[in-house]
């Protein structure tokens, strides 16, 4: 039996480690563009598959939806019950929160799926506010556009913030994607991974 683990306080279950898609979008590999990428793509997928990953986290930001694409081409070739996380990029000229439900519905085209397991917010961009986006999250998830709702490189206020926000709605906060390794430790010592404990948010990095 394979090792799983729930994500946040919801009912979906993750594998510890997760598969990042980010390098597929990214043009040094250029996946994309070249005549055998599909395949080297298509390997990597299986070989996450066969090592347990459930977790394939992309975002509509890498390659501007390239990564969700060859995403998207995998599950159609193979479907498998897996877990798909993608992100909503808050750009400046995003200005109301009807800009977040036609980012996902073109995240879902690419992707070609119904719904998205975990919609994560990519950064706590300005000008809109944080309780914004999250008040428009609650709404894809009560739409059952979205399972769950995470956030992306927030910080200890943000996240209190984006929590306090969702709960209101009765959505908890599922997960926090931070910078975290042996050099940046910062998630740590800035309090973030003792707060996410204790609210019961996934930390992913």
């Amino acid at each position: 039996m394979r090792e799983e683990l729930t994500l946040g306080k919801t009912d979906i279950w993750i594998s510890p480690i997760g598969f990042g898609l980010m390098q597929w979008a990214d043009y040094k590999t250029n996946y994309n563009e070249s005549s055998n990428g599909n395949d080297v793509v298509s390997q990597m997928y299986h070989i996450a598959l066969q090592a347990g990953i459930n977790l394939f986290d992309t975002a509509e930001a890498y390659g501007n939806g390239r990564s969700e694409l060859l995403l998207g081409d995998c599950l159609r070739r193979d479907p498998q019950k897996i877990i798909v996380a993608t992100k909503f990029m808050p750009y400046p000229w995003r200005l109301n929160k009807r800009e977040l439900r036609s980012a996902l519905i073109r995240s879902l085209s690419r992707l070609g799926l119904d719904h998205i397991d975990l919609y994560q917010m990519h950064w706590p961009f300005p000008p809109i506010s944080i309780p914004t986006w999250m008040e428009a999250m609650a709404s894809v998830v009560k739409e059952g556009l979205v399972r769950s709702v995470g956030v992306s490189n927030y910080s200890v206020t943000q996240t209190q913030l984006a929590f306090d926000t969702l709960a209101k709605y009765n959505i908890p906060l599922a997960s926090n994607q931070v910078k975290f390794n042996l050099l940046d430790q910062r998630p740590i010592q800035s309090g973030l991974v003792e707060l996410c404990s204790q609210l019961g948010i996934t930390i992913i990095a």
